[in-house]
């Protein structure tokens, strides 16, 4: 409203009576704005409870925060992608871990050695990719490539010992660095190409420590197996 009283745009197009019902807007800790609405009485038919009306803003927060410093919403070599309630979770690429799985925001690790790259170390061959798509870390580039192949894209990056993920989009190739940031995931962005991520990662199934990779095609939420490896280190450790 303004001075005058009228009323100068609706925040949210979504209509719910307000004779019907109590209504809530917030921004949350996200930083999407959400309207909630609570039925005033039983007999309308709607749960007694607080319930999200269908449009947020922005509707995908995931692909609306691009920070020139820093790692984003969910920590760096991370990604954030919509949950089935349309909230931002956050997710980790092939041959990678949270640091801490009870705290997303905290971003992952690489879950293998990494790659040597002092001259003569002959690693090139320890080291393969894992495939995803329609996902990217848009400020992590260090190099770019036109008119290039899916294949000639893989190998500049298994030749590029900083080189941590590629990027390939309808013939332009991107090399990624660690960390990783900003990461998102643009499956529903309106675009006619799609996206390939290829992940470098070792080929060994064993971590220099002993701890078993994670196998990158099956995300487990609690990282069990290397937690209890980490967990068992530690105990070690503190015998000695």
């Amino acid at each position: 409203m303004g001075n005058s009283r009228r009323k100068l745009n609706d925040v949210l197009s979504n209509k719910a009576p307000a004779g019907e019902f109590y209504q809530r807007e917030i921004i949350e800790y996200d930083g999407v704005f959400r309207q909630y609405v609570y039925p005033k009485s039983a007999g309308s038919g709607t749960p007694m409870t607080w319930s999200p009306l269908s449009t947020f803003i922005p509707e995908n927060i995931c692909t609306r925060i691009t920070a020139s410093t820093g790692s984003e919403s969910y920590g760096f070599n991370s990604y954030s992608t919509l949950g089935d309630d349309k909230r931002p979770v956050g997710k980790y690429p092939p041959g990678y871990a949270f640091l801490d799985p009870h705290n997303e925001a905290k971003g992952c690790i690489q879950d293998f050695k990494p790659e040597i790259c002092k001259e003569g170390s002959h690693e090139r061959s320890e080291f393969d990719f894992e495939r995803m798509t329609n996902v990217d870390w848009p400020t992590s580039d260090y190099d770019q490539f036109q008119l290039f192949t899916e294949e000639e894209c893989r190998r500049a990056c298994l030749e590029g010992c900083f080189c941590a993920v590629a990027i390939f989009r309808d013939g332009d190739c991107w090399k990624k660095k660690i960390p990783l940031s900003n990461g998102r995931d643009l499956t529903h962005n309106k675009s006619t190409f799609q996206w390939l991520e290829m992940s470098k990662i070792r080929k060994s199934s064993l971590e220099n420590f002993g701890i078993e990779a994670i196998d990158s095609r099956v995300e487990k939420s609690e990282h069990s197996l290397v937690n209890n490896a980490r967990k068992t280190l530690l105990s070690n450790e503190n015998a000695l």
